[in-house]
């Protein structure tokens, strides 16, 4: 079952704990990007050993997790009521696949999102370029390719959605 957390408490999602740092993403050749804030970040992965992995590393990198998911379903739900800033899920989770879950997510309020899974292949390149994916990771996934996919995927989101807000003055 998916577990939520409110922003206020600092507390646990399978045993870690929530800090209070203030992020700062570090892109090589990029140089620091700061954040207004840490993100809300929703995880889905059926592999607890990732979904644990991803929950710390983003936890150590200064974001809030407020959905951690086993299937698509959970993922769906929980992020219709959490709302979060990012949605990072693995491809072939149970229920609902991951891409699937962020269409349905995605239709309600634009939520950008990073894919994982353990194999690649056209199909899912095809799939992910439809939906509002700004990155593909393959597992198993280290910290150093999950926080450049990170700010990269924040960034270029932010980039869209001010070029969505200046072609609707054009109208």
């Amino acid at each position: 079952m998916a577990q939520r957390l409110p922003e206020s408490q600092s507390s646990v999602i399978q045993g870690i704990p929530q800090d209070d740092a203030i992020p700062i993403f570090c892109c090589p050749g990029a140089g620091f990007y700061p954040m207004n804030g840490r993100l809300r970040i929703a995880v889905a992965d059926s592999e607890a050993d990732i979904r644990r992995f991803l929950c710390r590393v983003l936890i150590h990198e200064g974001h809030r997790i407020v959905v951690a998911a086993e299937t698509g379903r959970q993922l769906i739900d929980e992020c219709r009521e959490e709302q979060p800033d990012l949605v990072i899920t693995e491809i072939a989770i149970p229920d609902v696949d991951g891409l699937q879950a962020i269409h349905e997510i995605c239709a309600e309020k634009a939520v950008p999102a990073i894919v994982v899974s353990s194999k690649s292949g056209d199909d899912f390149l095809i799939r992910a370029s439809q939906e509002l994916v700004f990155a593909f990771l393959i597992k198993p996934i280290k910290m150093d390719d999950l926080r450049p996919a990170v700010w990269l995927t924040m960034r270029r989101f932010a980039e869209m959605t001010s070029l969505r807000t200046k072609l609707a003055g054009y109208n």
